[in-house]
């Protein structure tokens, strides 16, 4: 009736949206998930000092790019090992770059060799590291107190299964607008019994989520069970379609209990009064539980054949 649209905004009634700390983490953490400058005292001026000193140790490094020349180094770009800057040296010319070896290739021939000119402003450059991460931790350590104090803790898992309520909903929503389903109506099975017209297979309609819904080559199922019927047997030669009918019965149901709409056309060989309300194209009873016995791996989208395998059962 008119009150369901009211029902997905009365899920935030009485929920805390938790504004406040919303704006703390927004303002001490970037949308990459980066602990901001501005986010604590002294975190902008060592990332400043580290930028400043990797820059100076990148120009050291160029000019004995420069003096030493391509017989000595097996590629002209600096790298970084172990946290600090090296050059990648051709192994017999080891002895023409002073330093300490921090790496060795797989086949042996190139060395990373940080030069001796740099080995204090490299291990300079790893306190400055290790400052930086002591203050973002502290940083996100401060955000994850306030985000675990019980009362915080409690709305927003408030918040966050209205939001998940919401957004399901929606995604409903536009599964049925993209593929034109229609609302179900649970009919008594005493009564009723299932009535299914036209009934289109939505992974034949559309087998994946990135390719269009194509209706053109897909047959339409009508299914009319009387409520009285306790077993349907179906008999038809292979590839002739069995399979399909049962899946696309069984995926109907799931989906009608899982709140999302089959796709049902006009039932063939007749076309519905202008005046039809969706619900008396799909109806179905609520089934407790929908059970498969398939004995090989048909798939419907390869026209392949599937056996079903009778097994006995009790029935209340």
């Amino acid at each position: 009736g008119g009150a369901v649209p009211h029902r997905l905004p009365a899920l935030f009634d009485g929920v805390g949206v938790q504004a406040a700390l919303k704006l703390a983490i927004d303002e001490a953490v970037d949308d990459a998930g980066v602990v901001r400058d501005s986010a604590s005292d002294g975190l902008g001026e060592v990332r400043f000092a580290k930028r400043e000193l990797a820059a100076a140790v990148r120009k050291s490094l160029a000019e004995l790019v420069a003096k030493k020349g391509d017989s000595v180094l097996a590629n002209r770009l600096p790298t970084l090992r172990a946290d600090r800057f090296v050059l990648q040296v051709v192994a017999k010319q080891k002895h023409r770059v002073p330093g300490v070896v921090r790496d060795v290739s797989g086949s042996g021939q190139t060395l990373f060799i940080e030069p001796k000119e740099v080995e204090g402003a490299n291990t300079k450059l790893r306190q400055l590291a290790r400052r930086e991460q002591t203050l973002e931790r502290a940083v996100l350590q401060a955000l994850s107190k306030r985000v675990g104090a019980p009362a915080v803790a409690l709305e927003l898992e408030a918040l966050h299964s209205a939001v998940t309520k919401v957004d399901l909903a929606a995604a409903r929503a536009r599964y049925a607008a993209a593929v034109g389903g229609v609302p179900v109506r649970f009919s008594d099975h005493r009564a009723e019994g299932v009535a299914l017209q036209g009934l289109l297979h939505p992974l034949l309609l559309q087998p994946a989520p990135s390719e269009p819904v194509e209706r053109g080559d897909v047959v339409a199922q009508d299914y009319e069970l009387p409520p009285h019927a306790r077993a349907i047997v179906i008999t038809g030669p292979n590839t002739g379609g069995k399979t399909v009918a049962l899946k696309n019965l069984g995926l109907a149901v799931l989906m009608a209990k899982a709140g999302l709409w089959p796709v049902c056309s006009e039932p063939r060989g007749r076309s519905l009064s202008a005046d039809a309300s969706p619900s008396a194209v799909a109806a179905v009873p609520w089934f407790d539980a929908v059970m498969a016995d398939i004995g090989d791996d048909g798939q419907s989208s390869h026209a392949r054949s599937a056996e079903i395998h009778p097994r006995s059962a009790e029935v209340p």
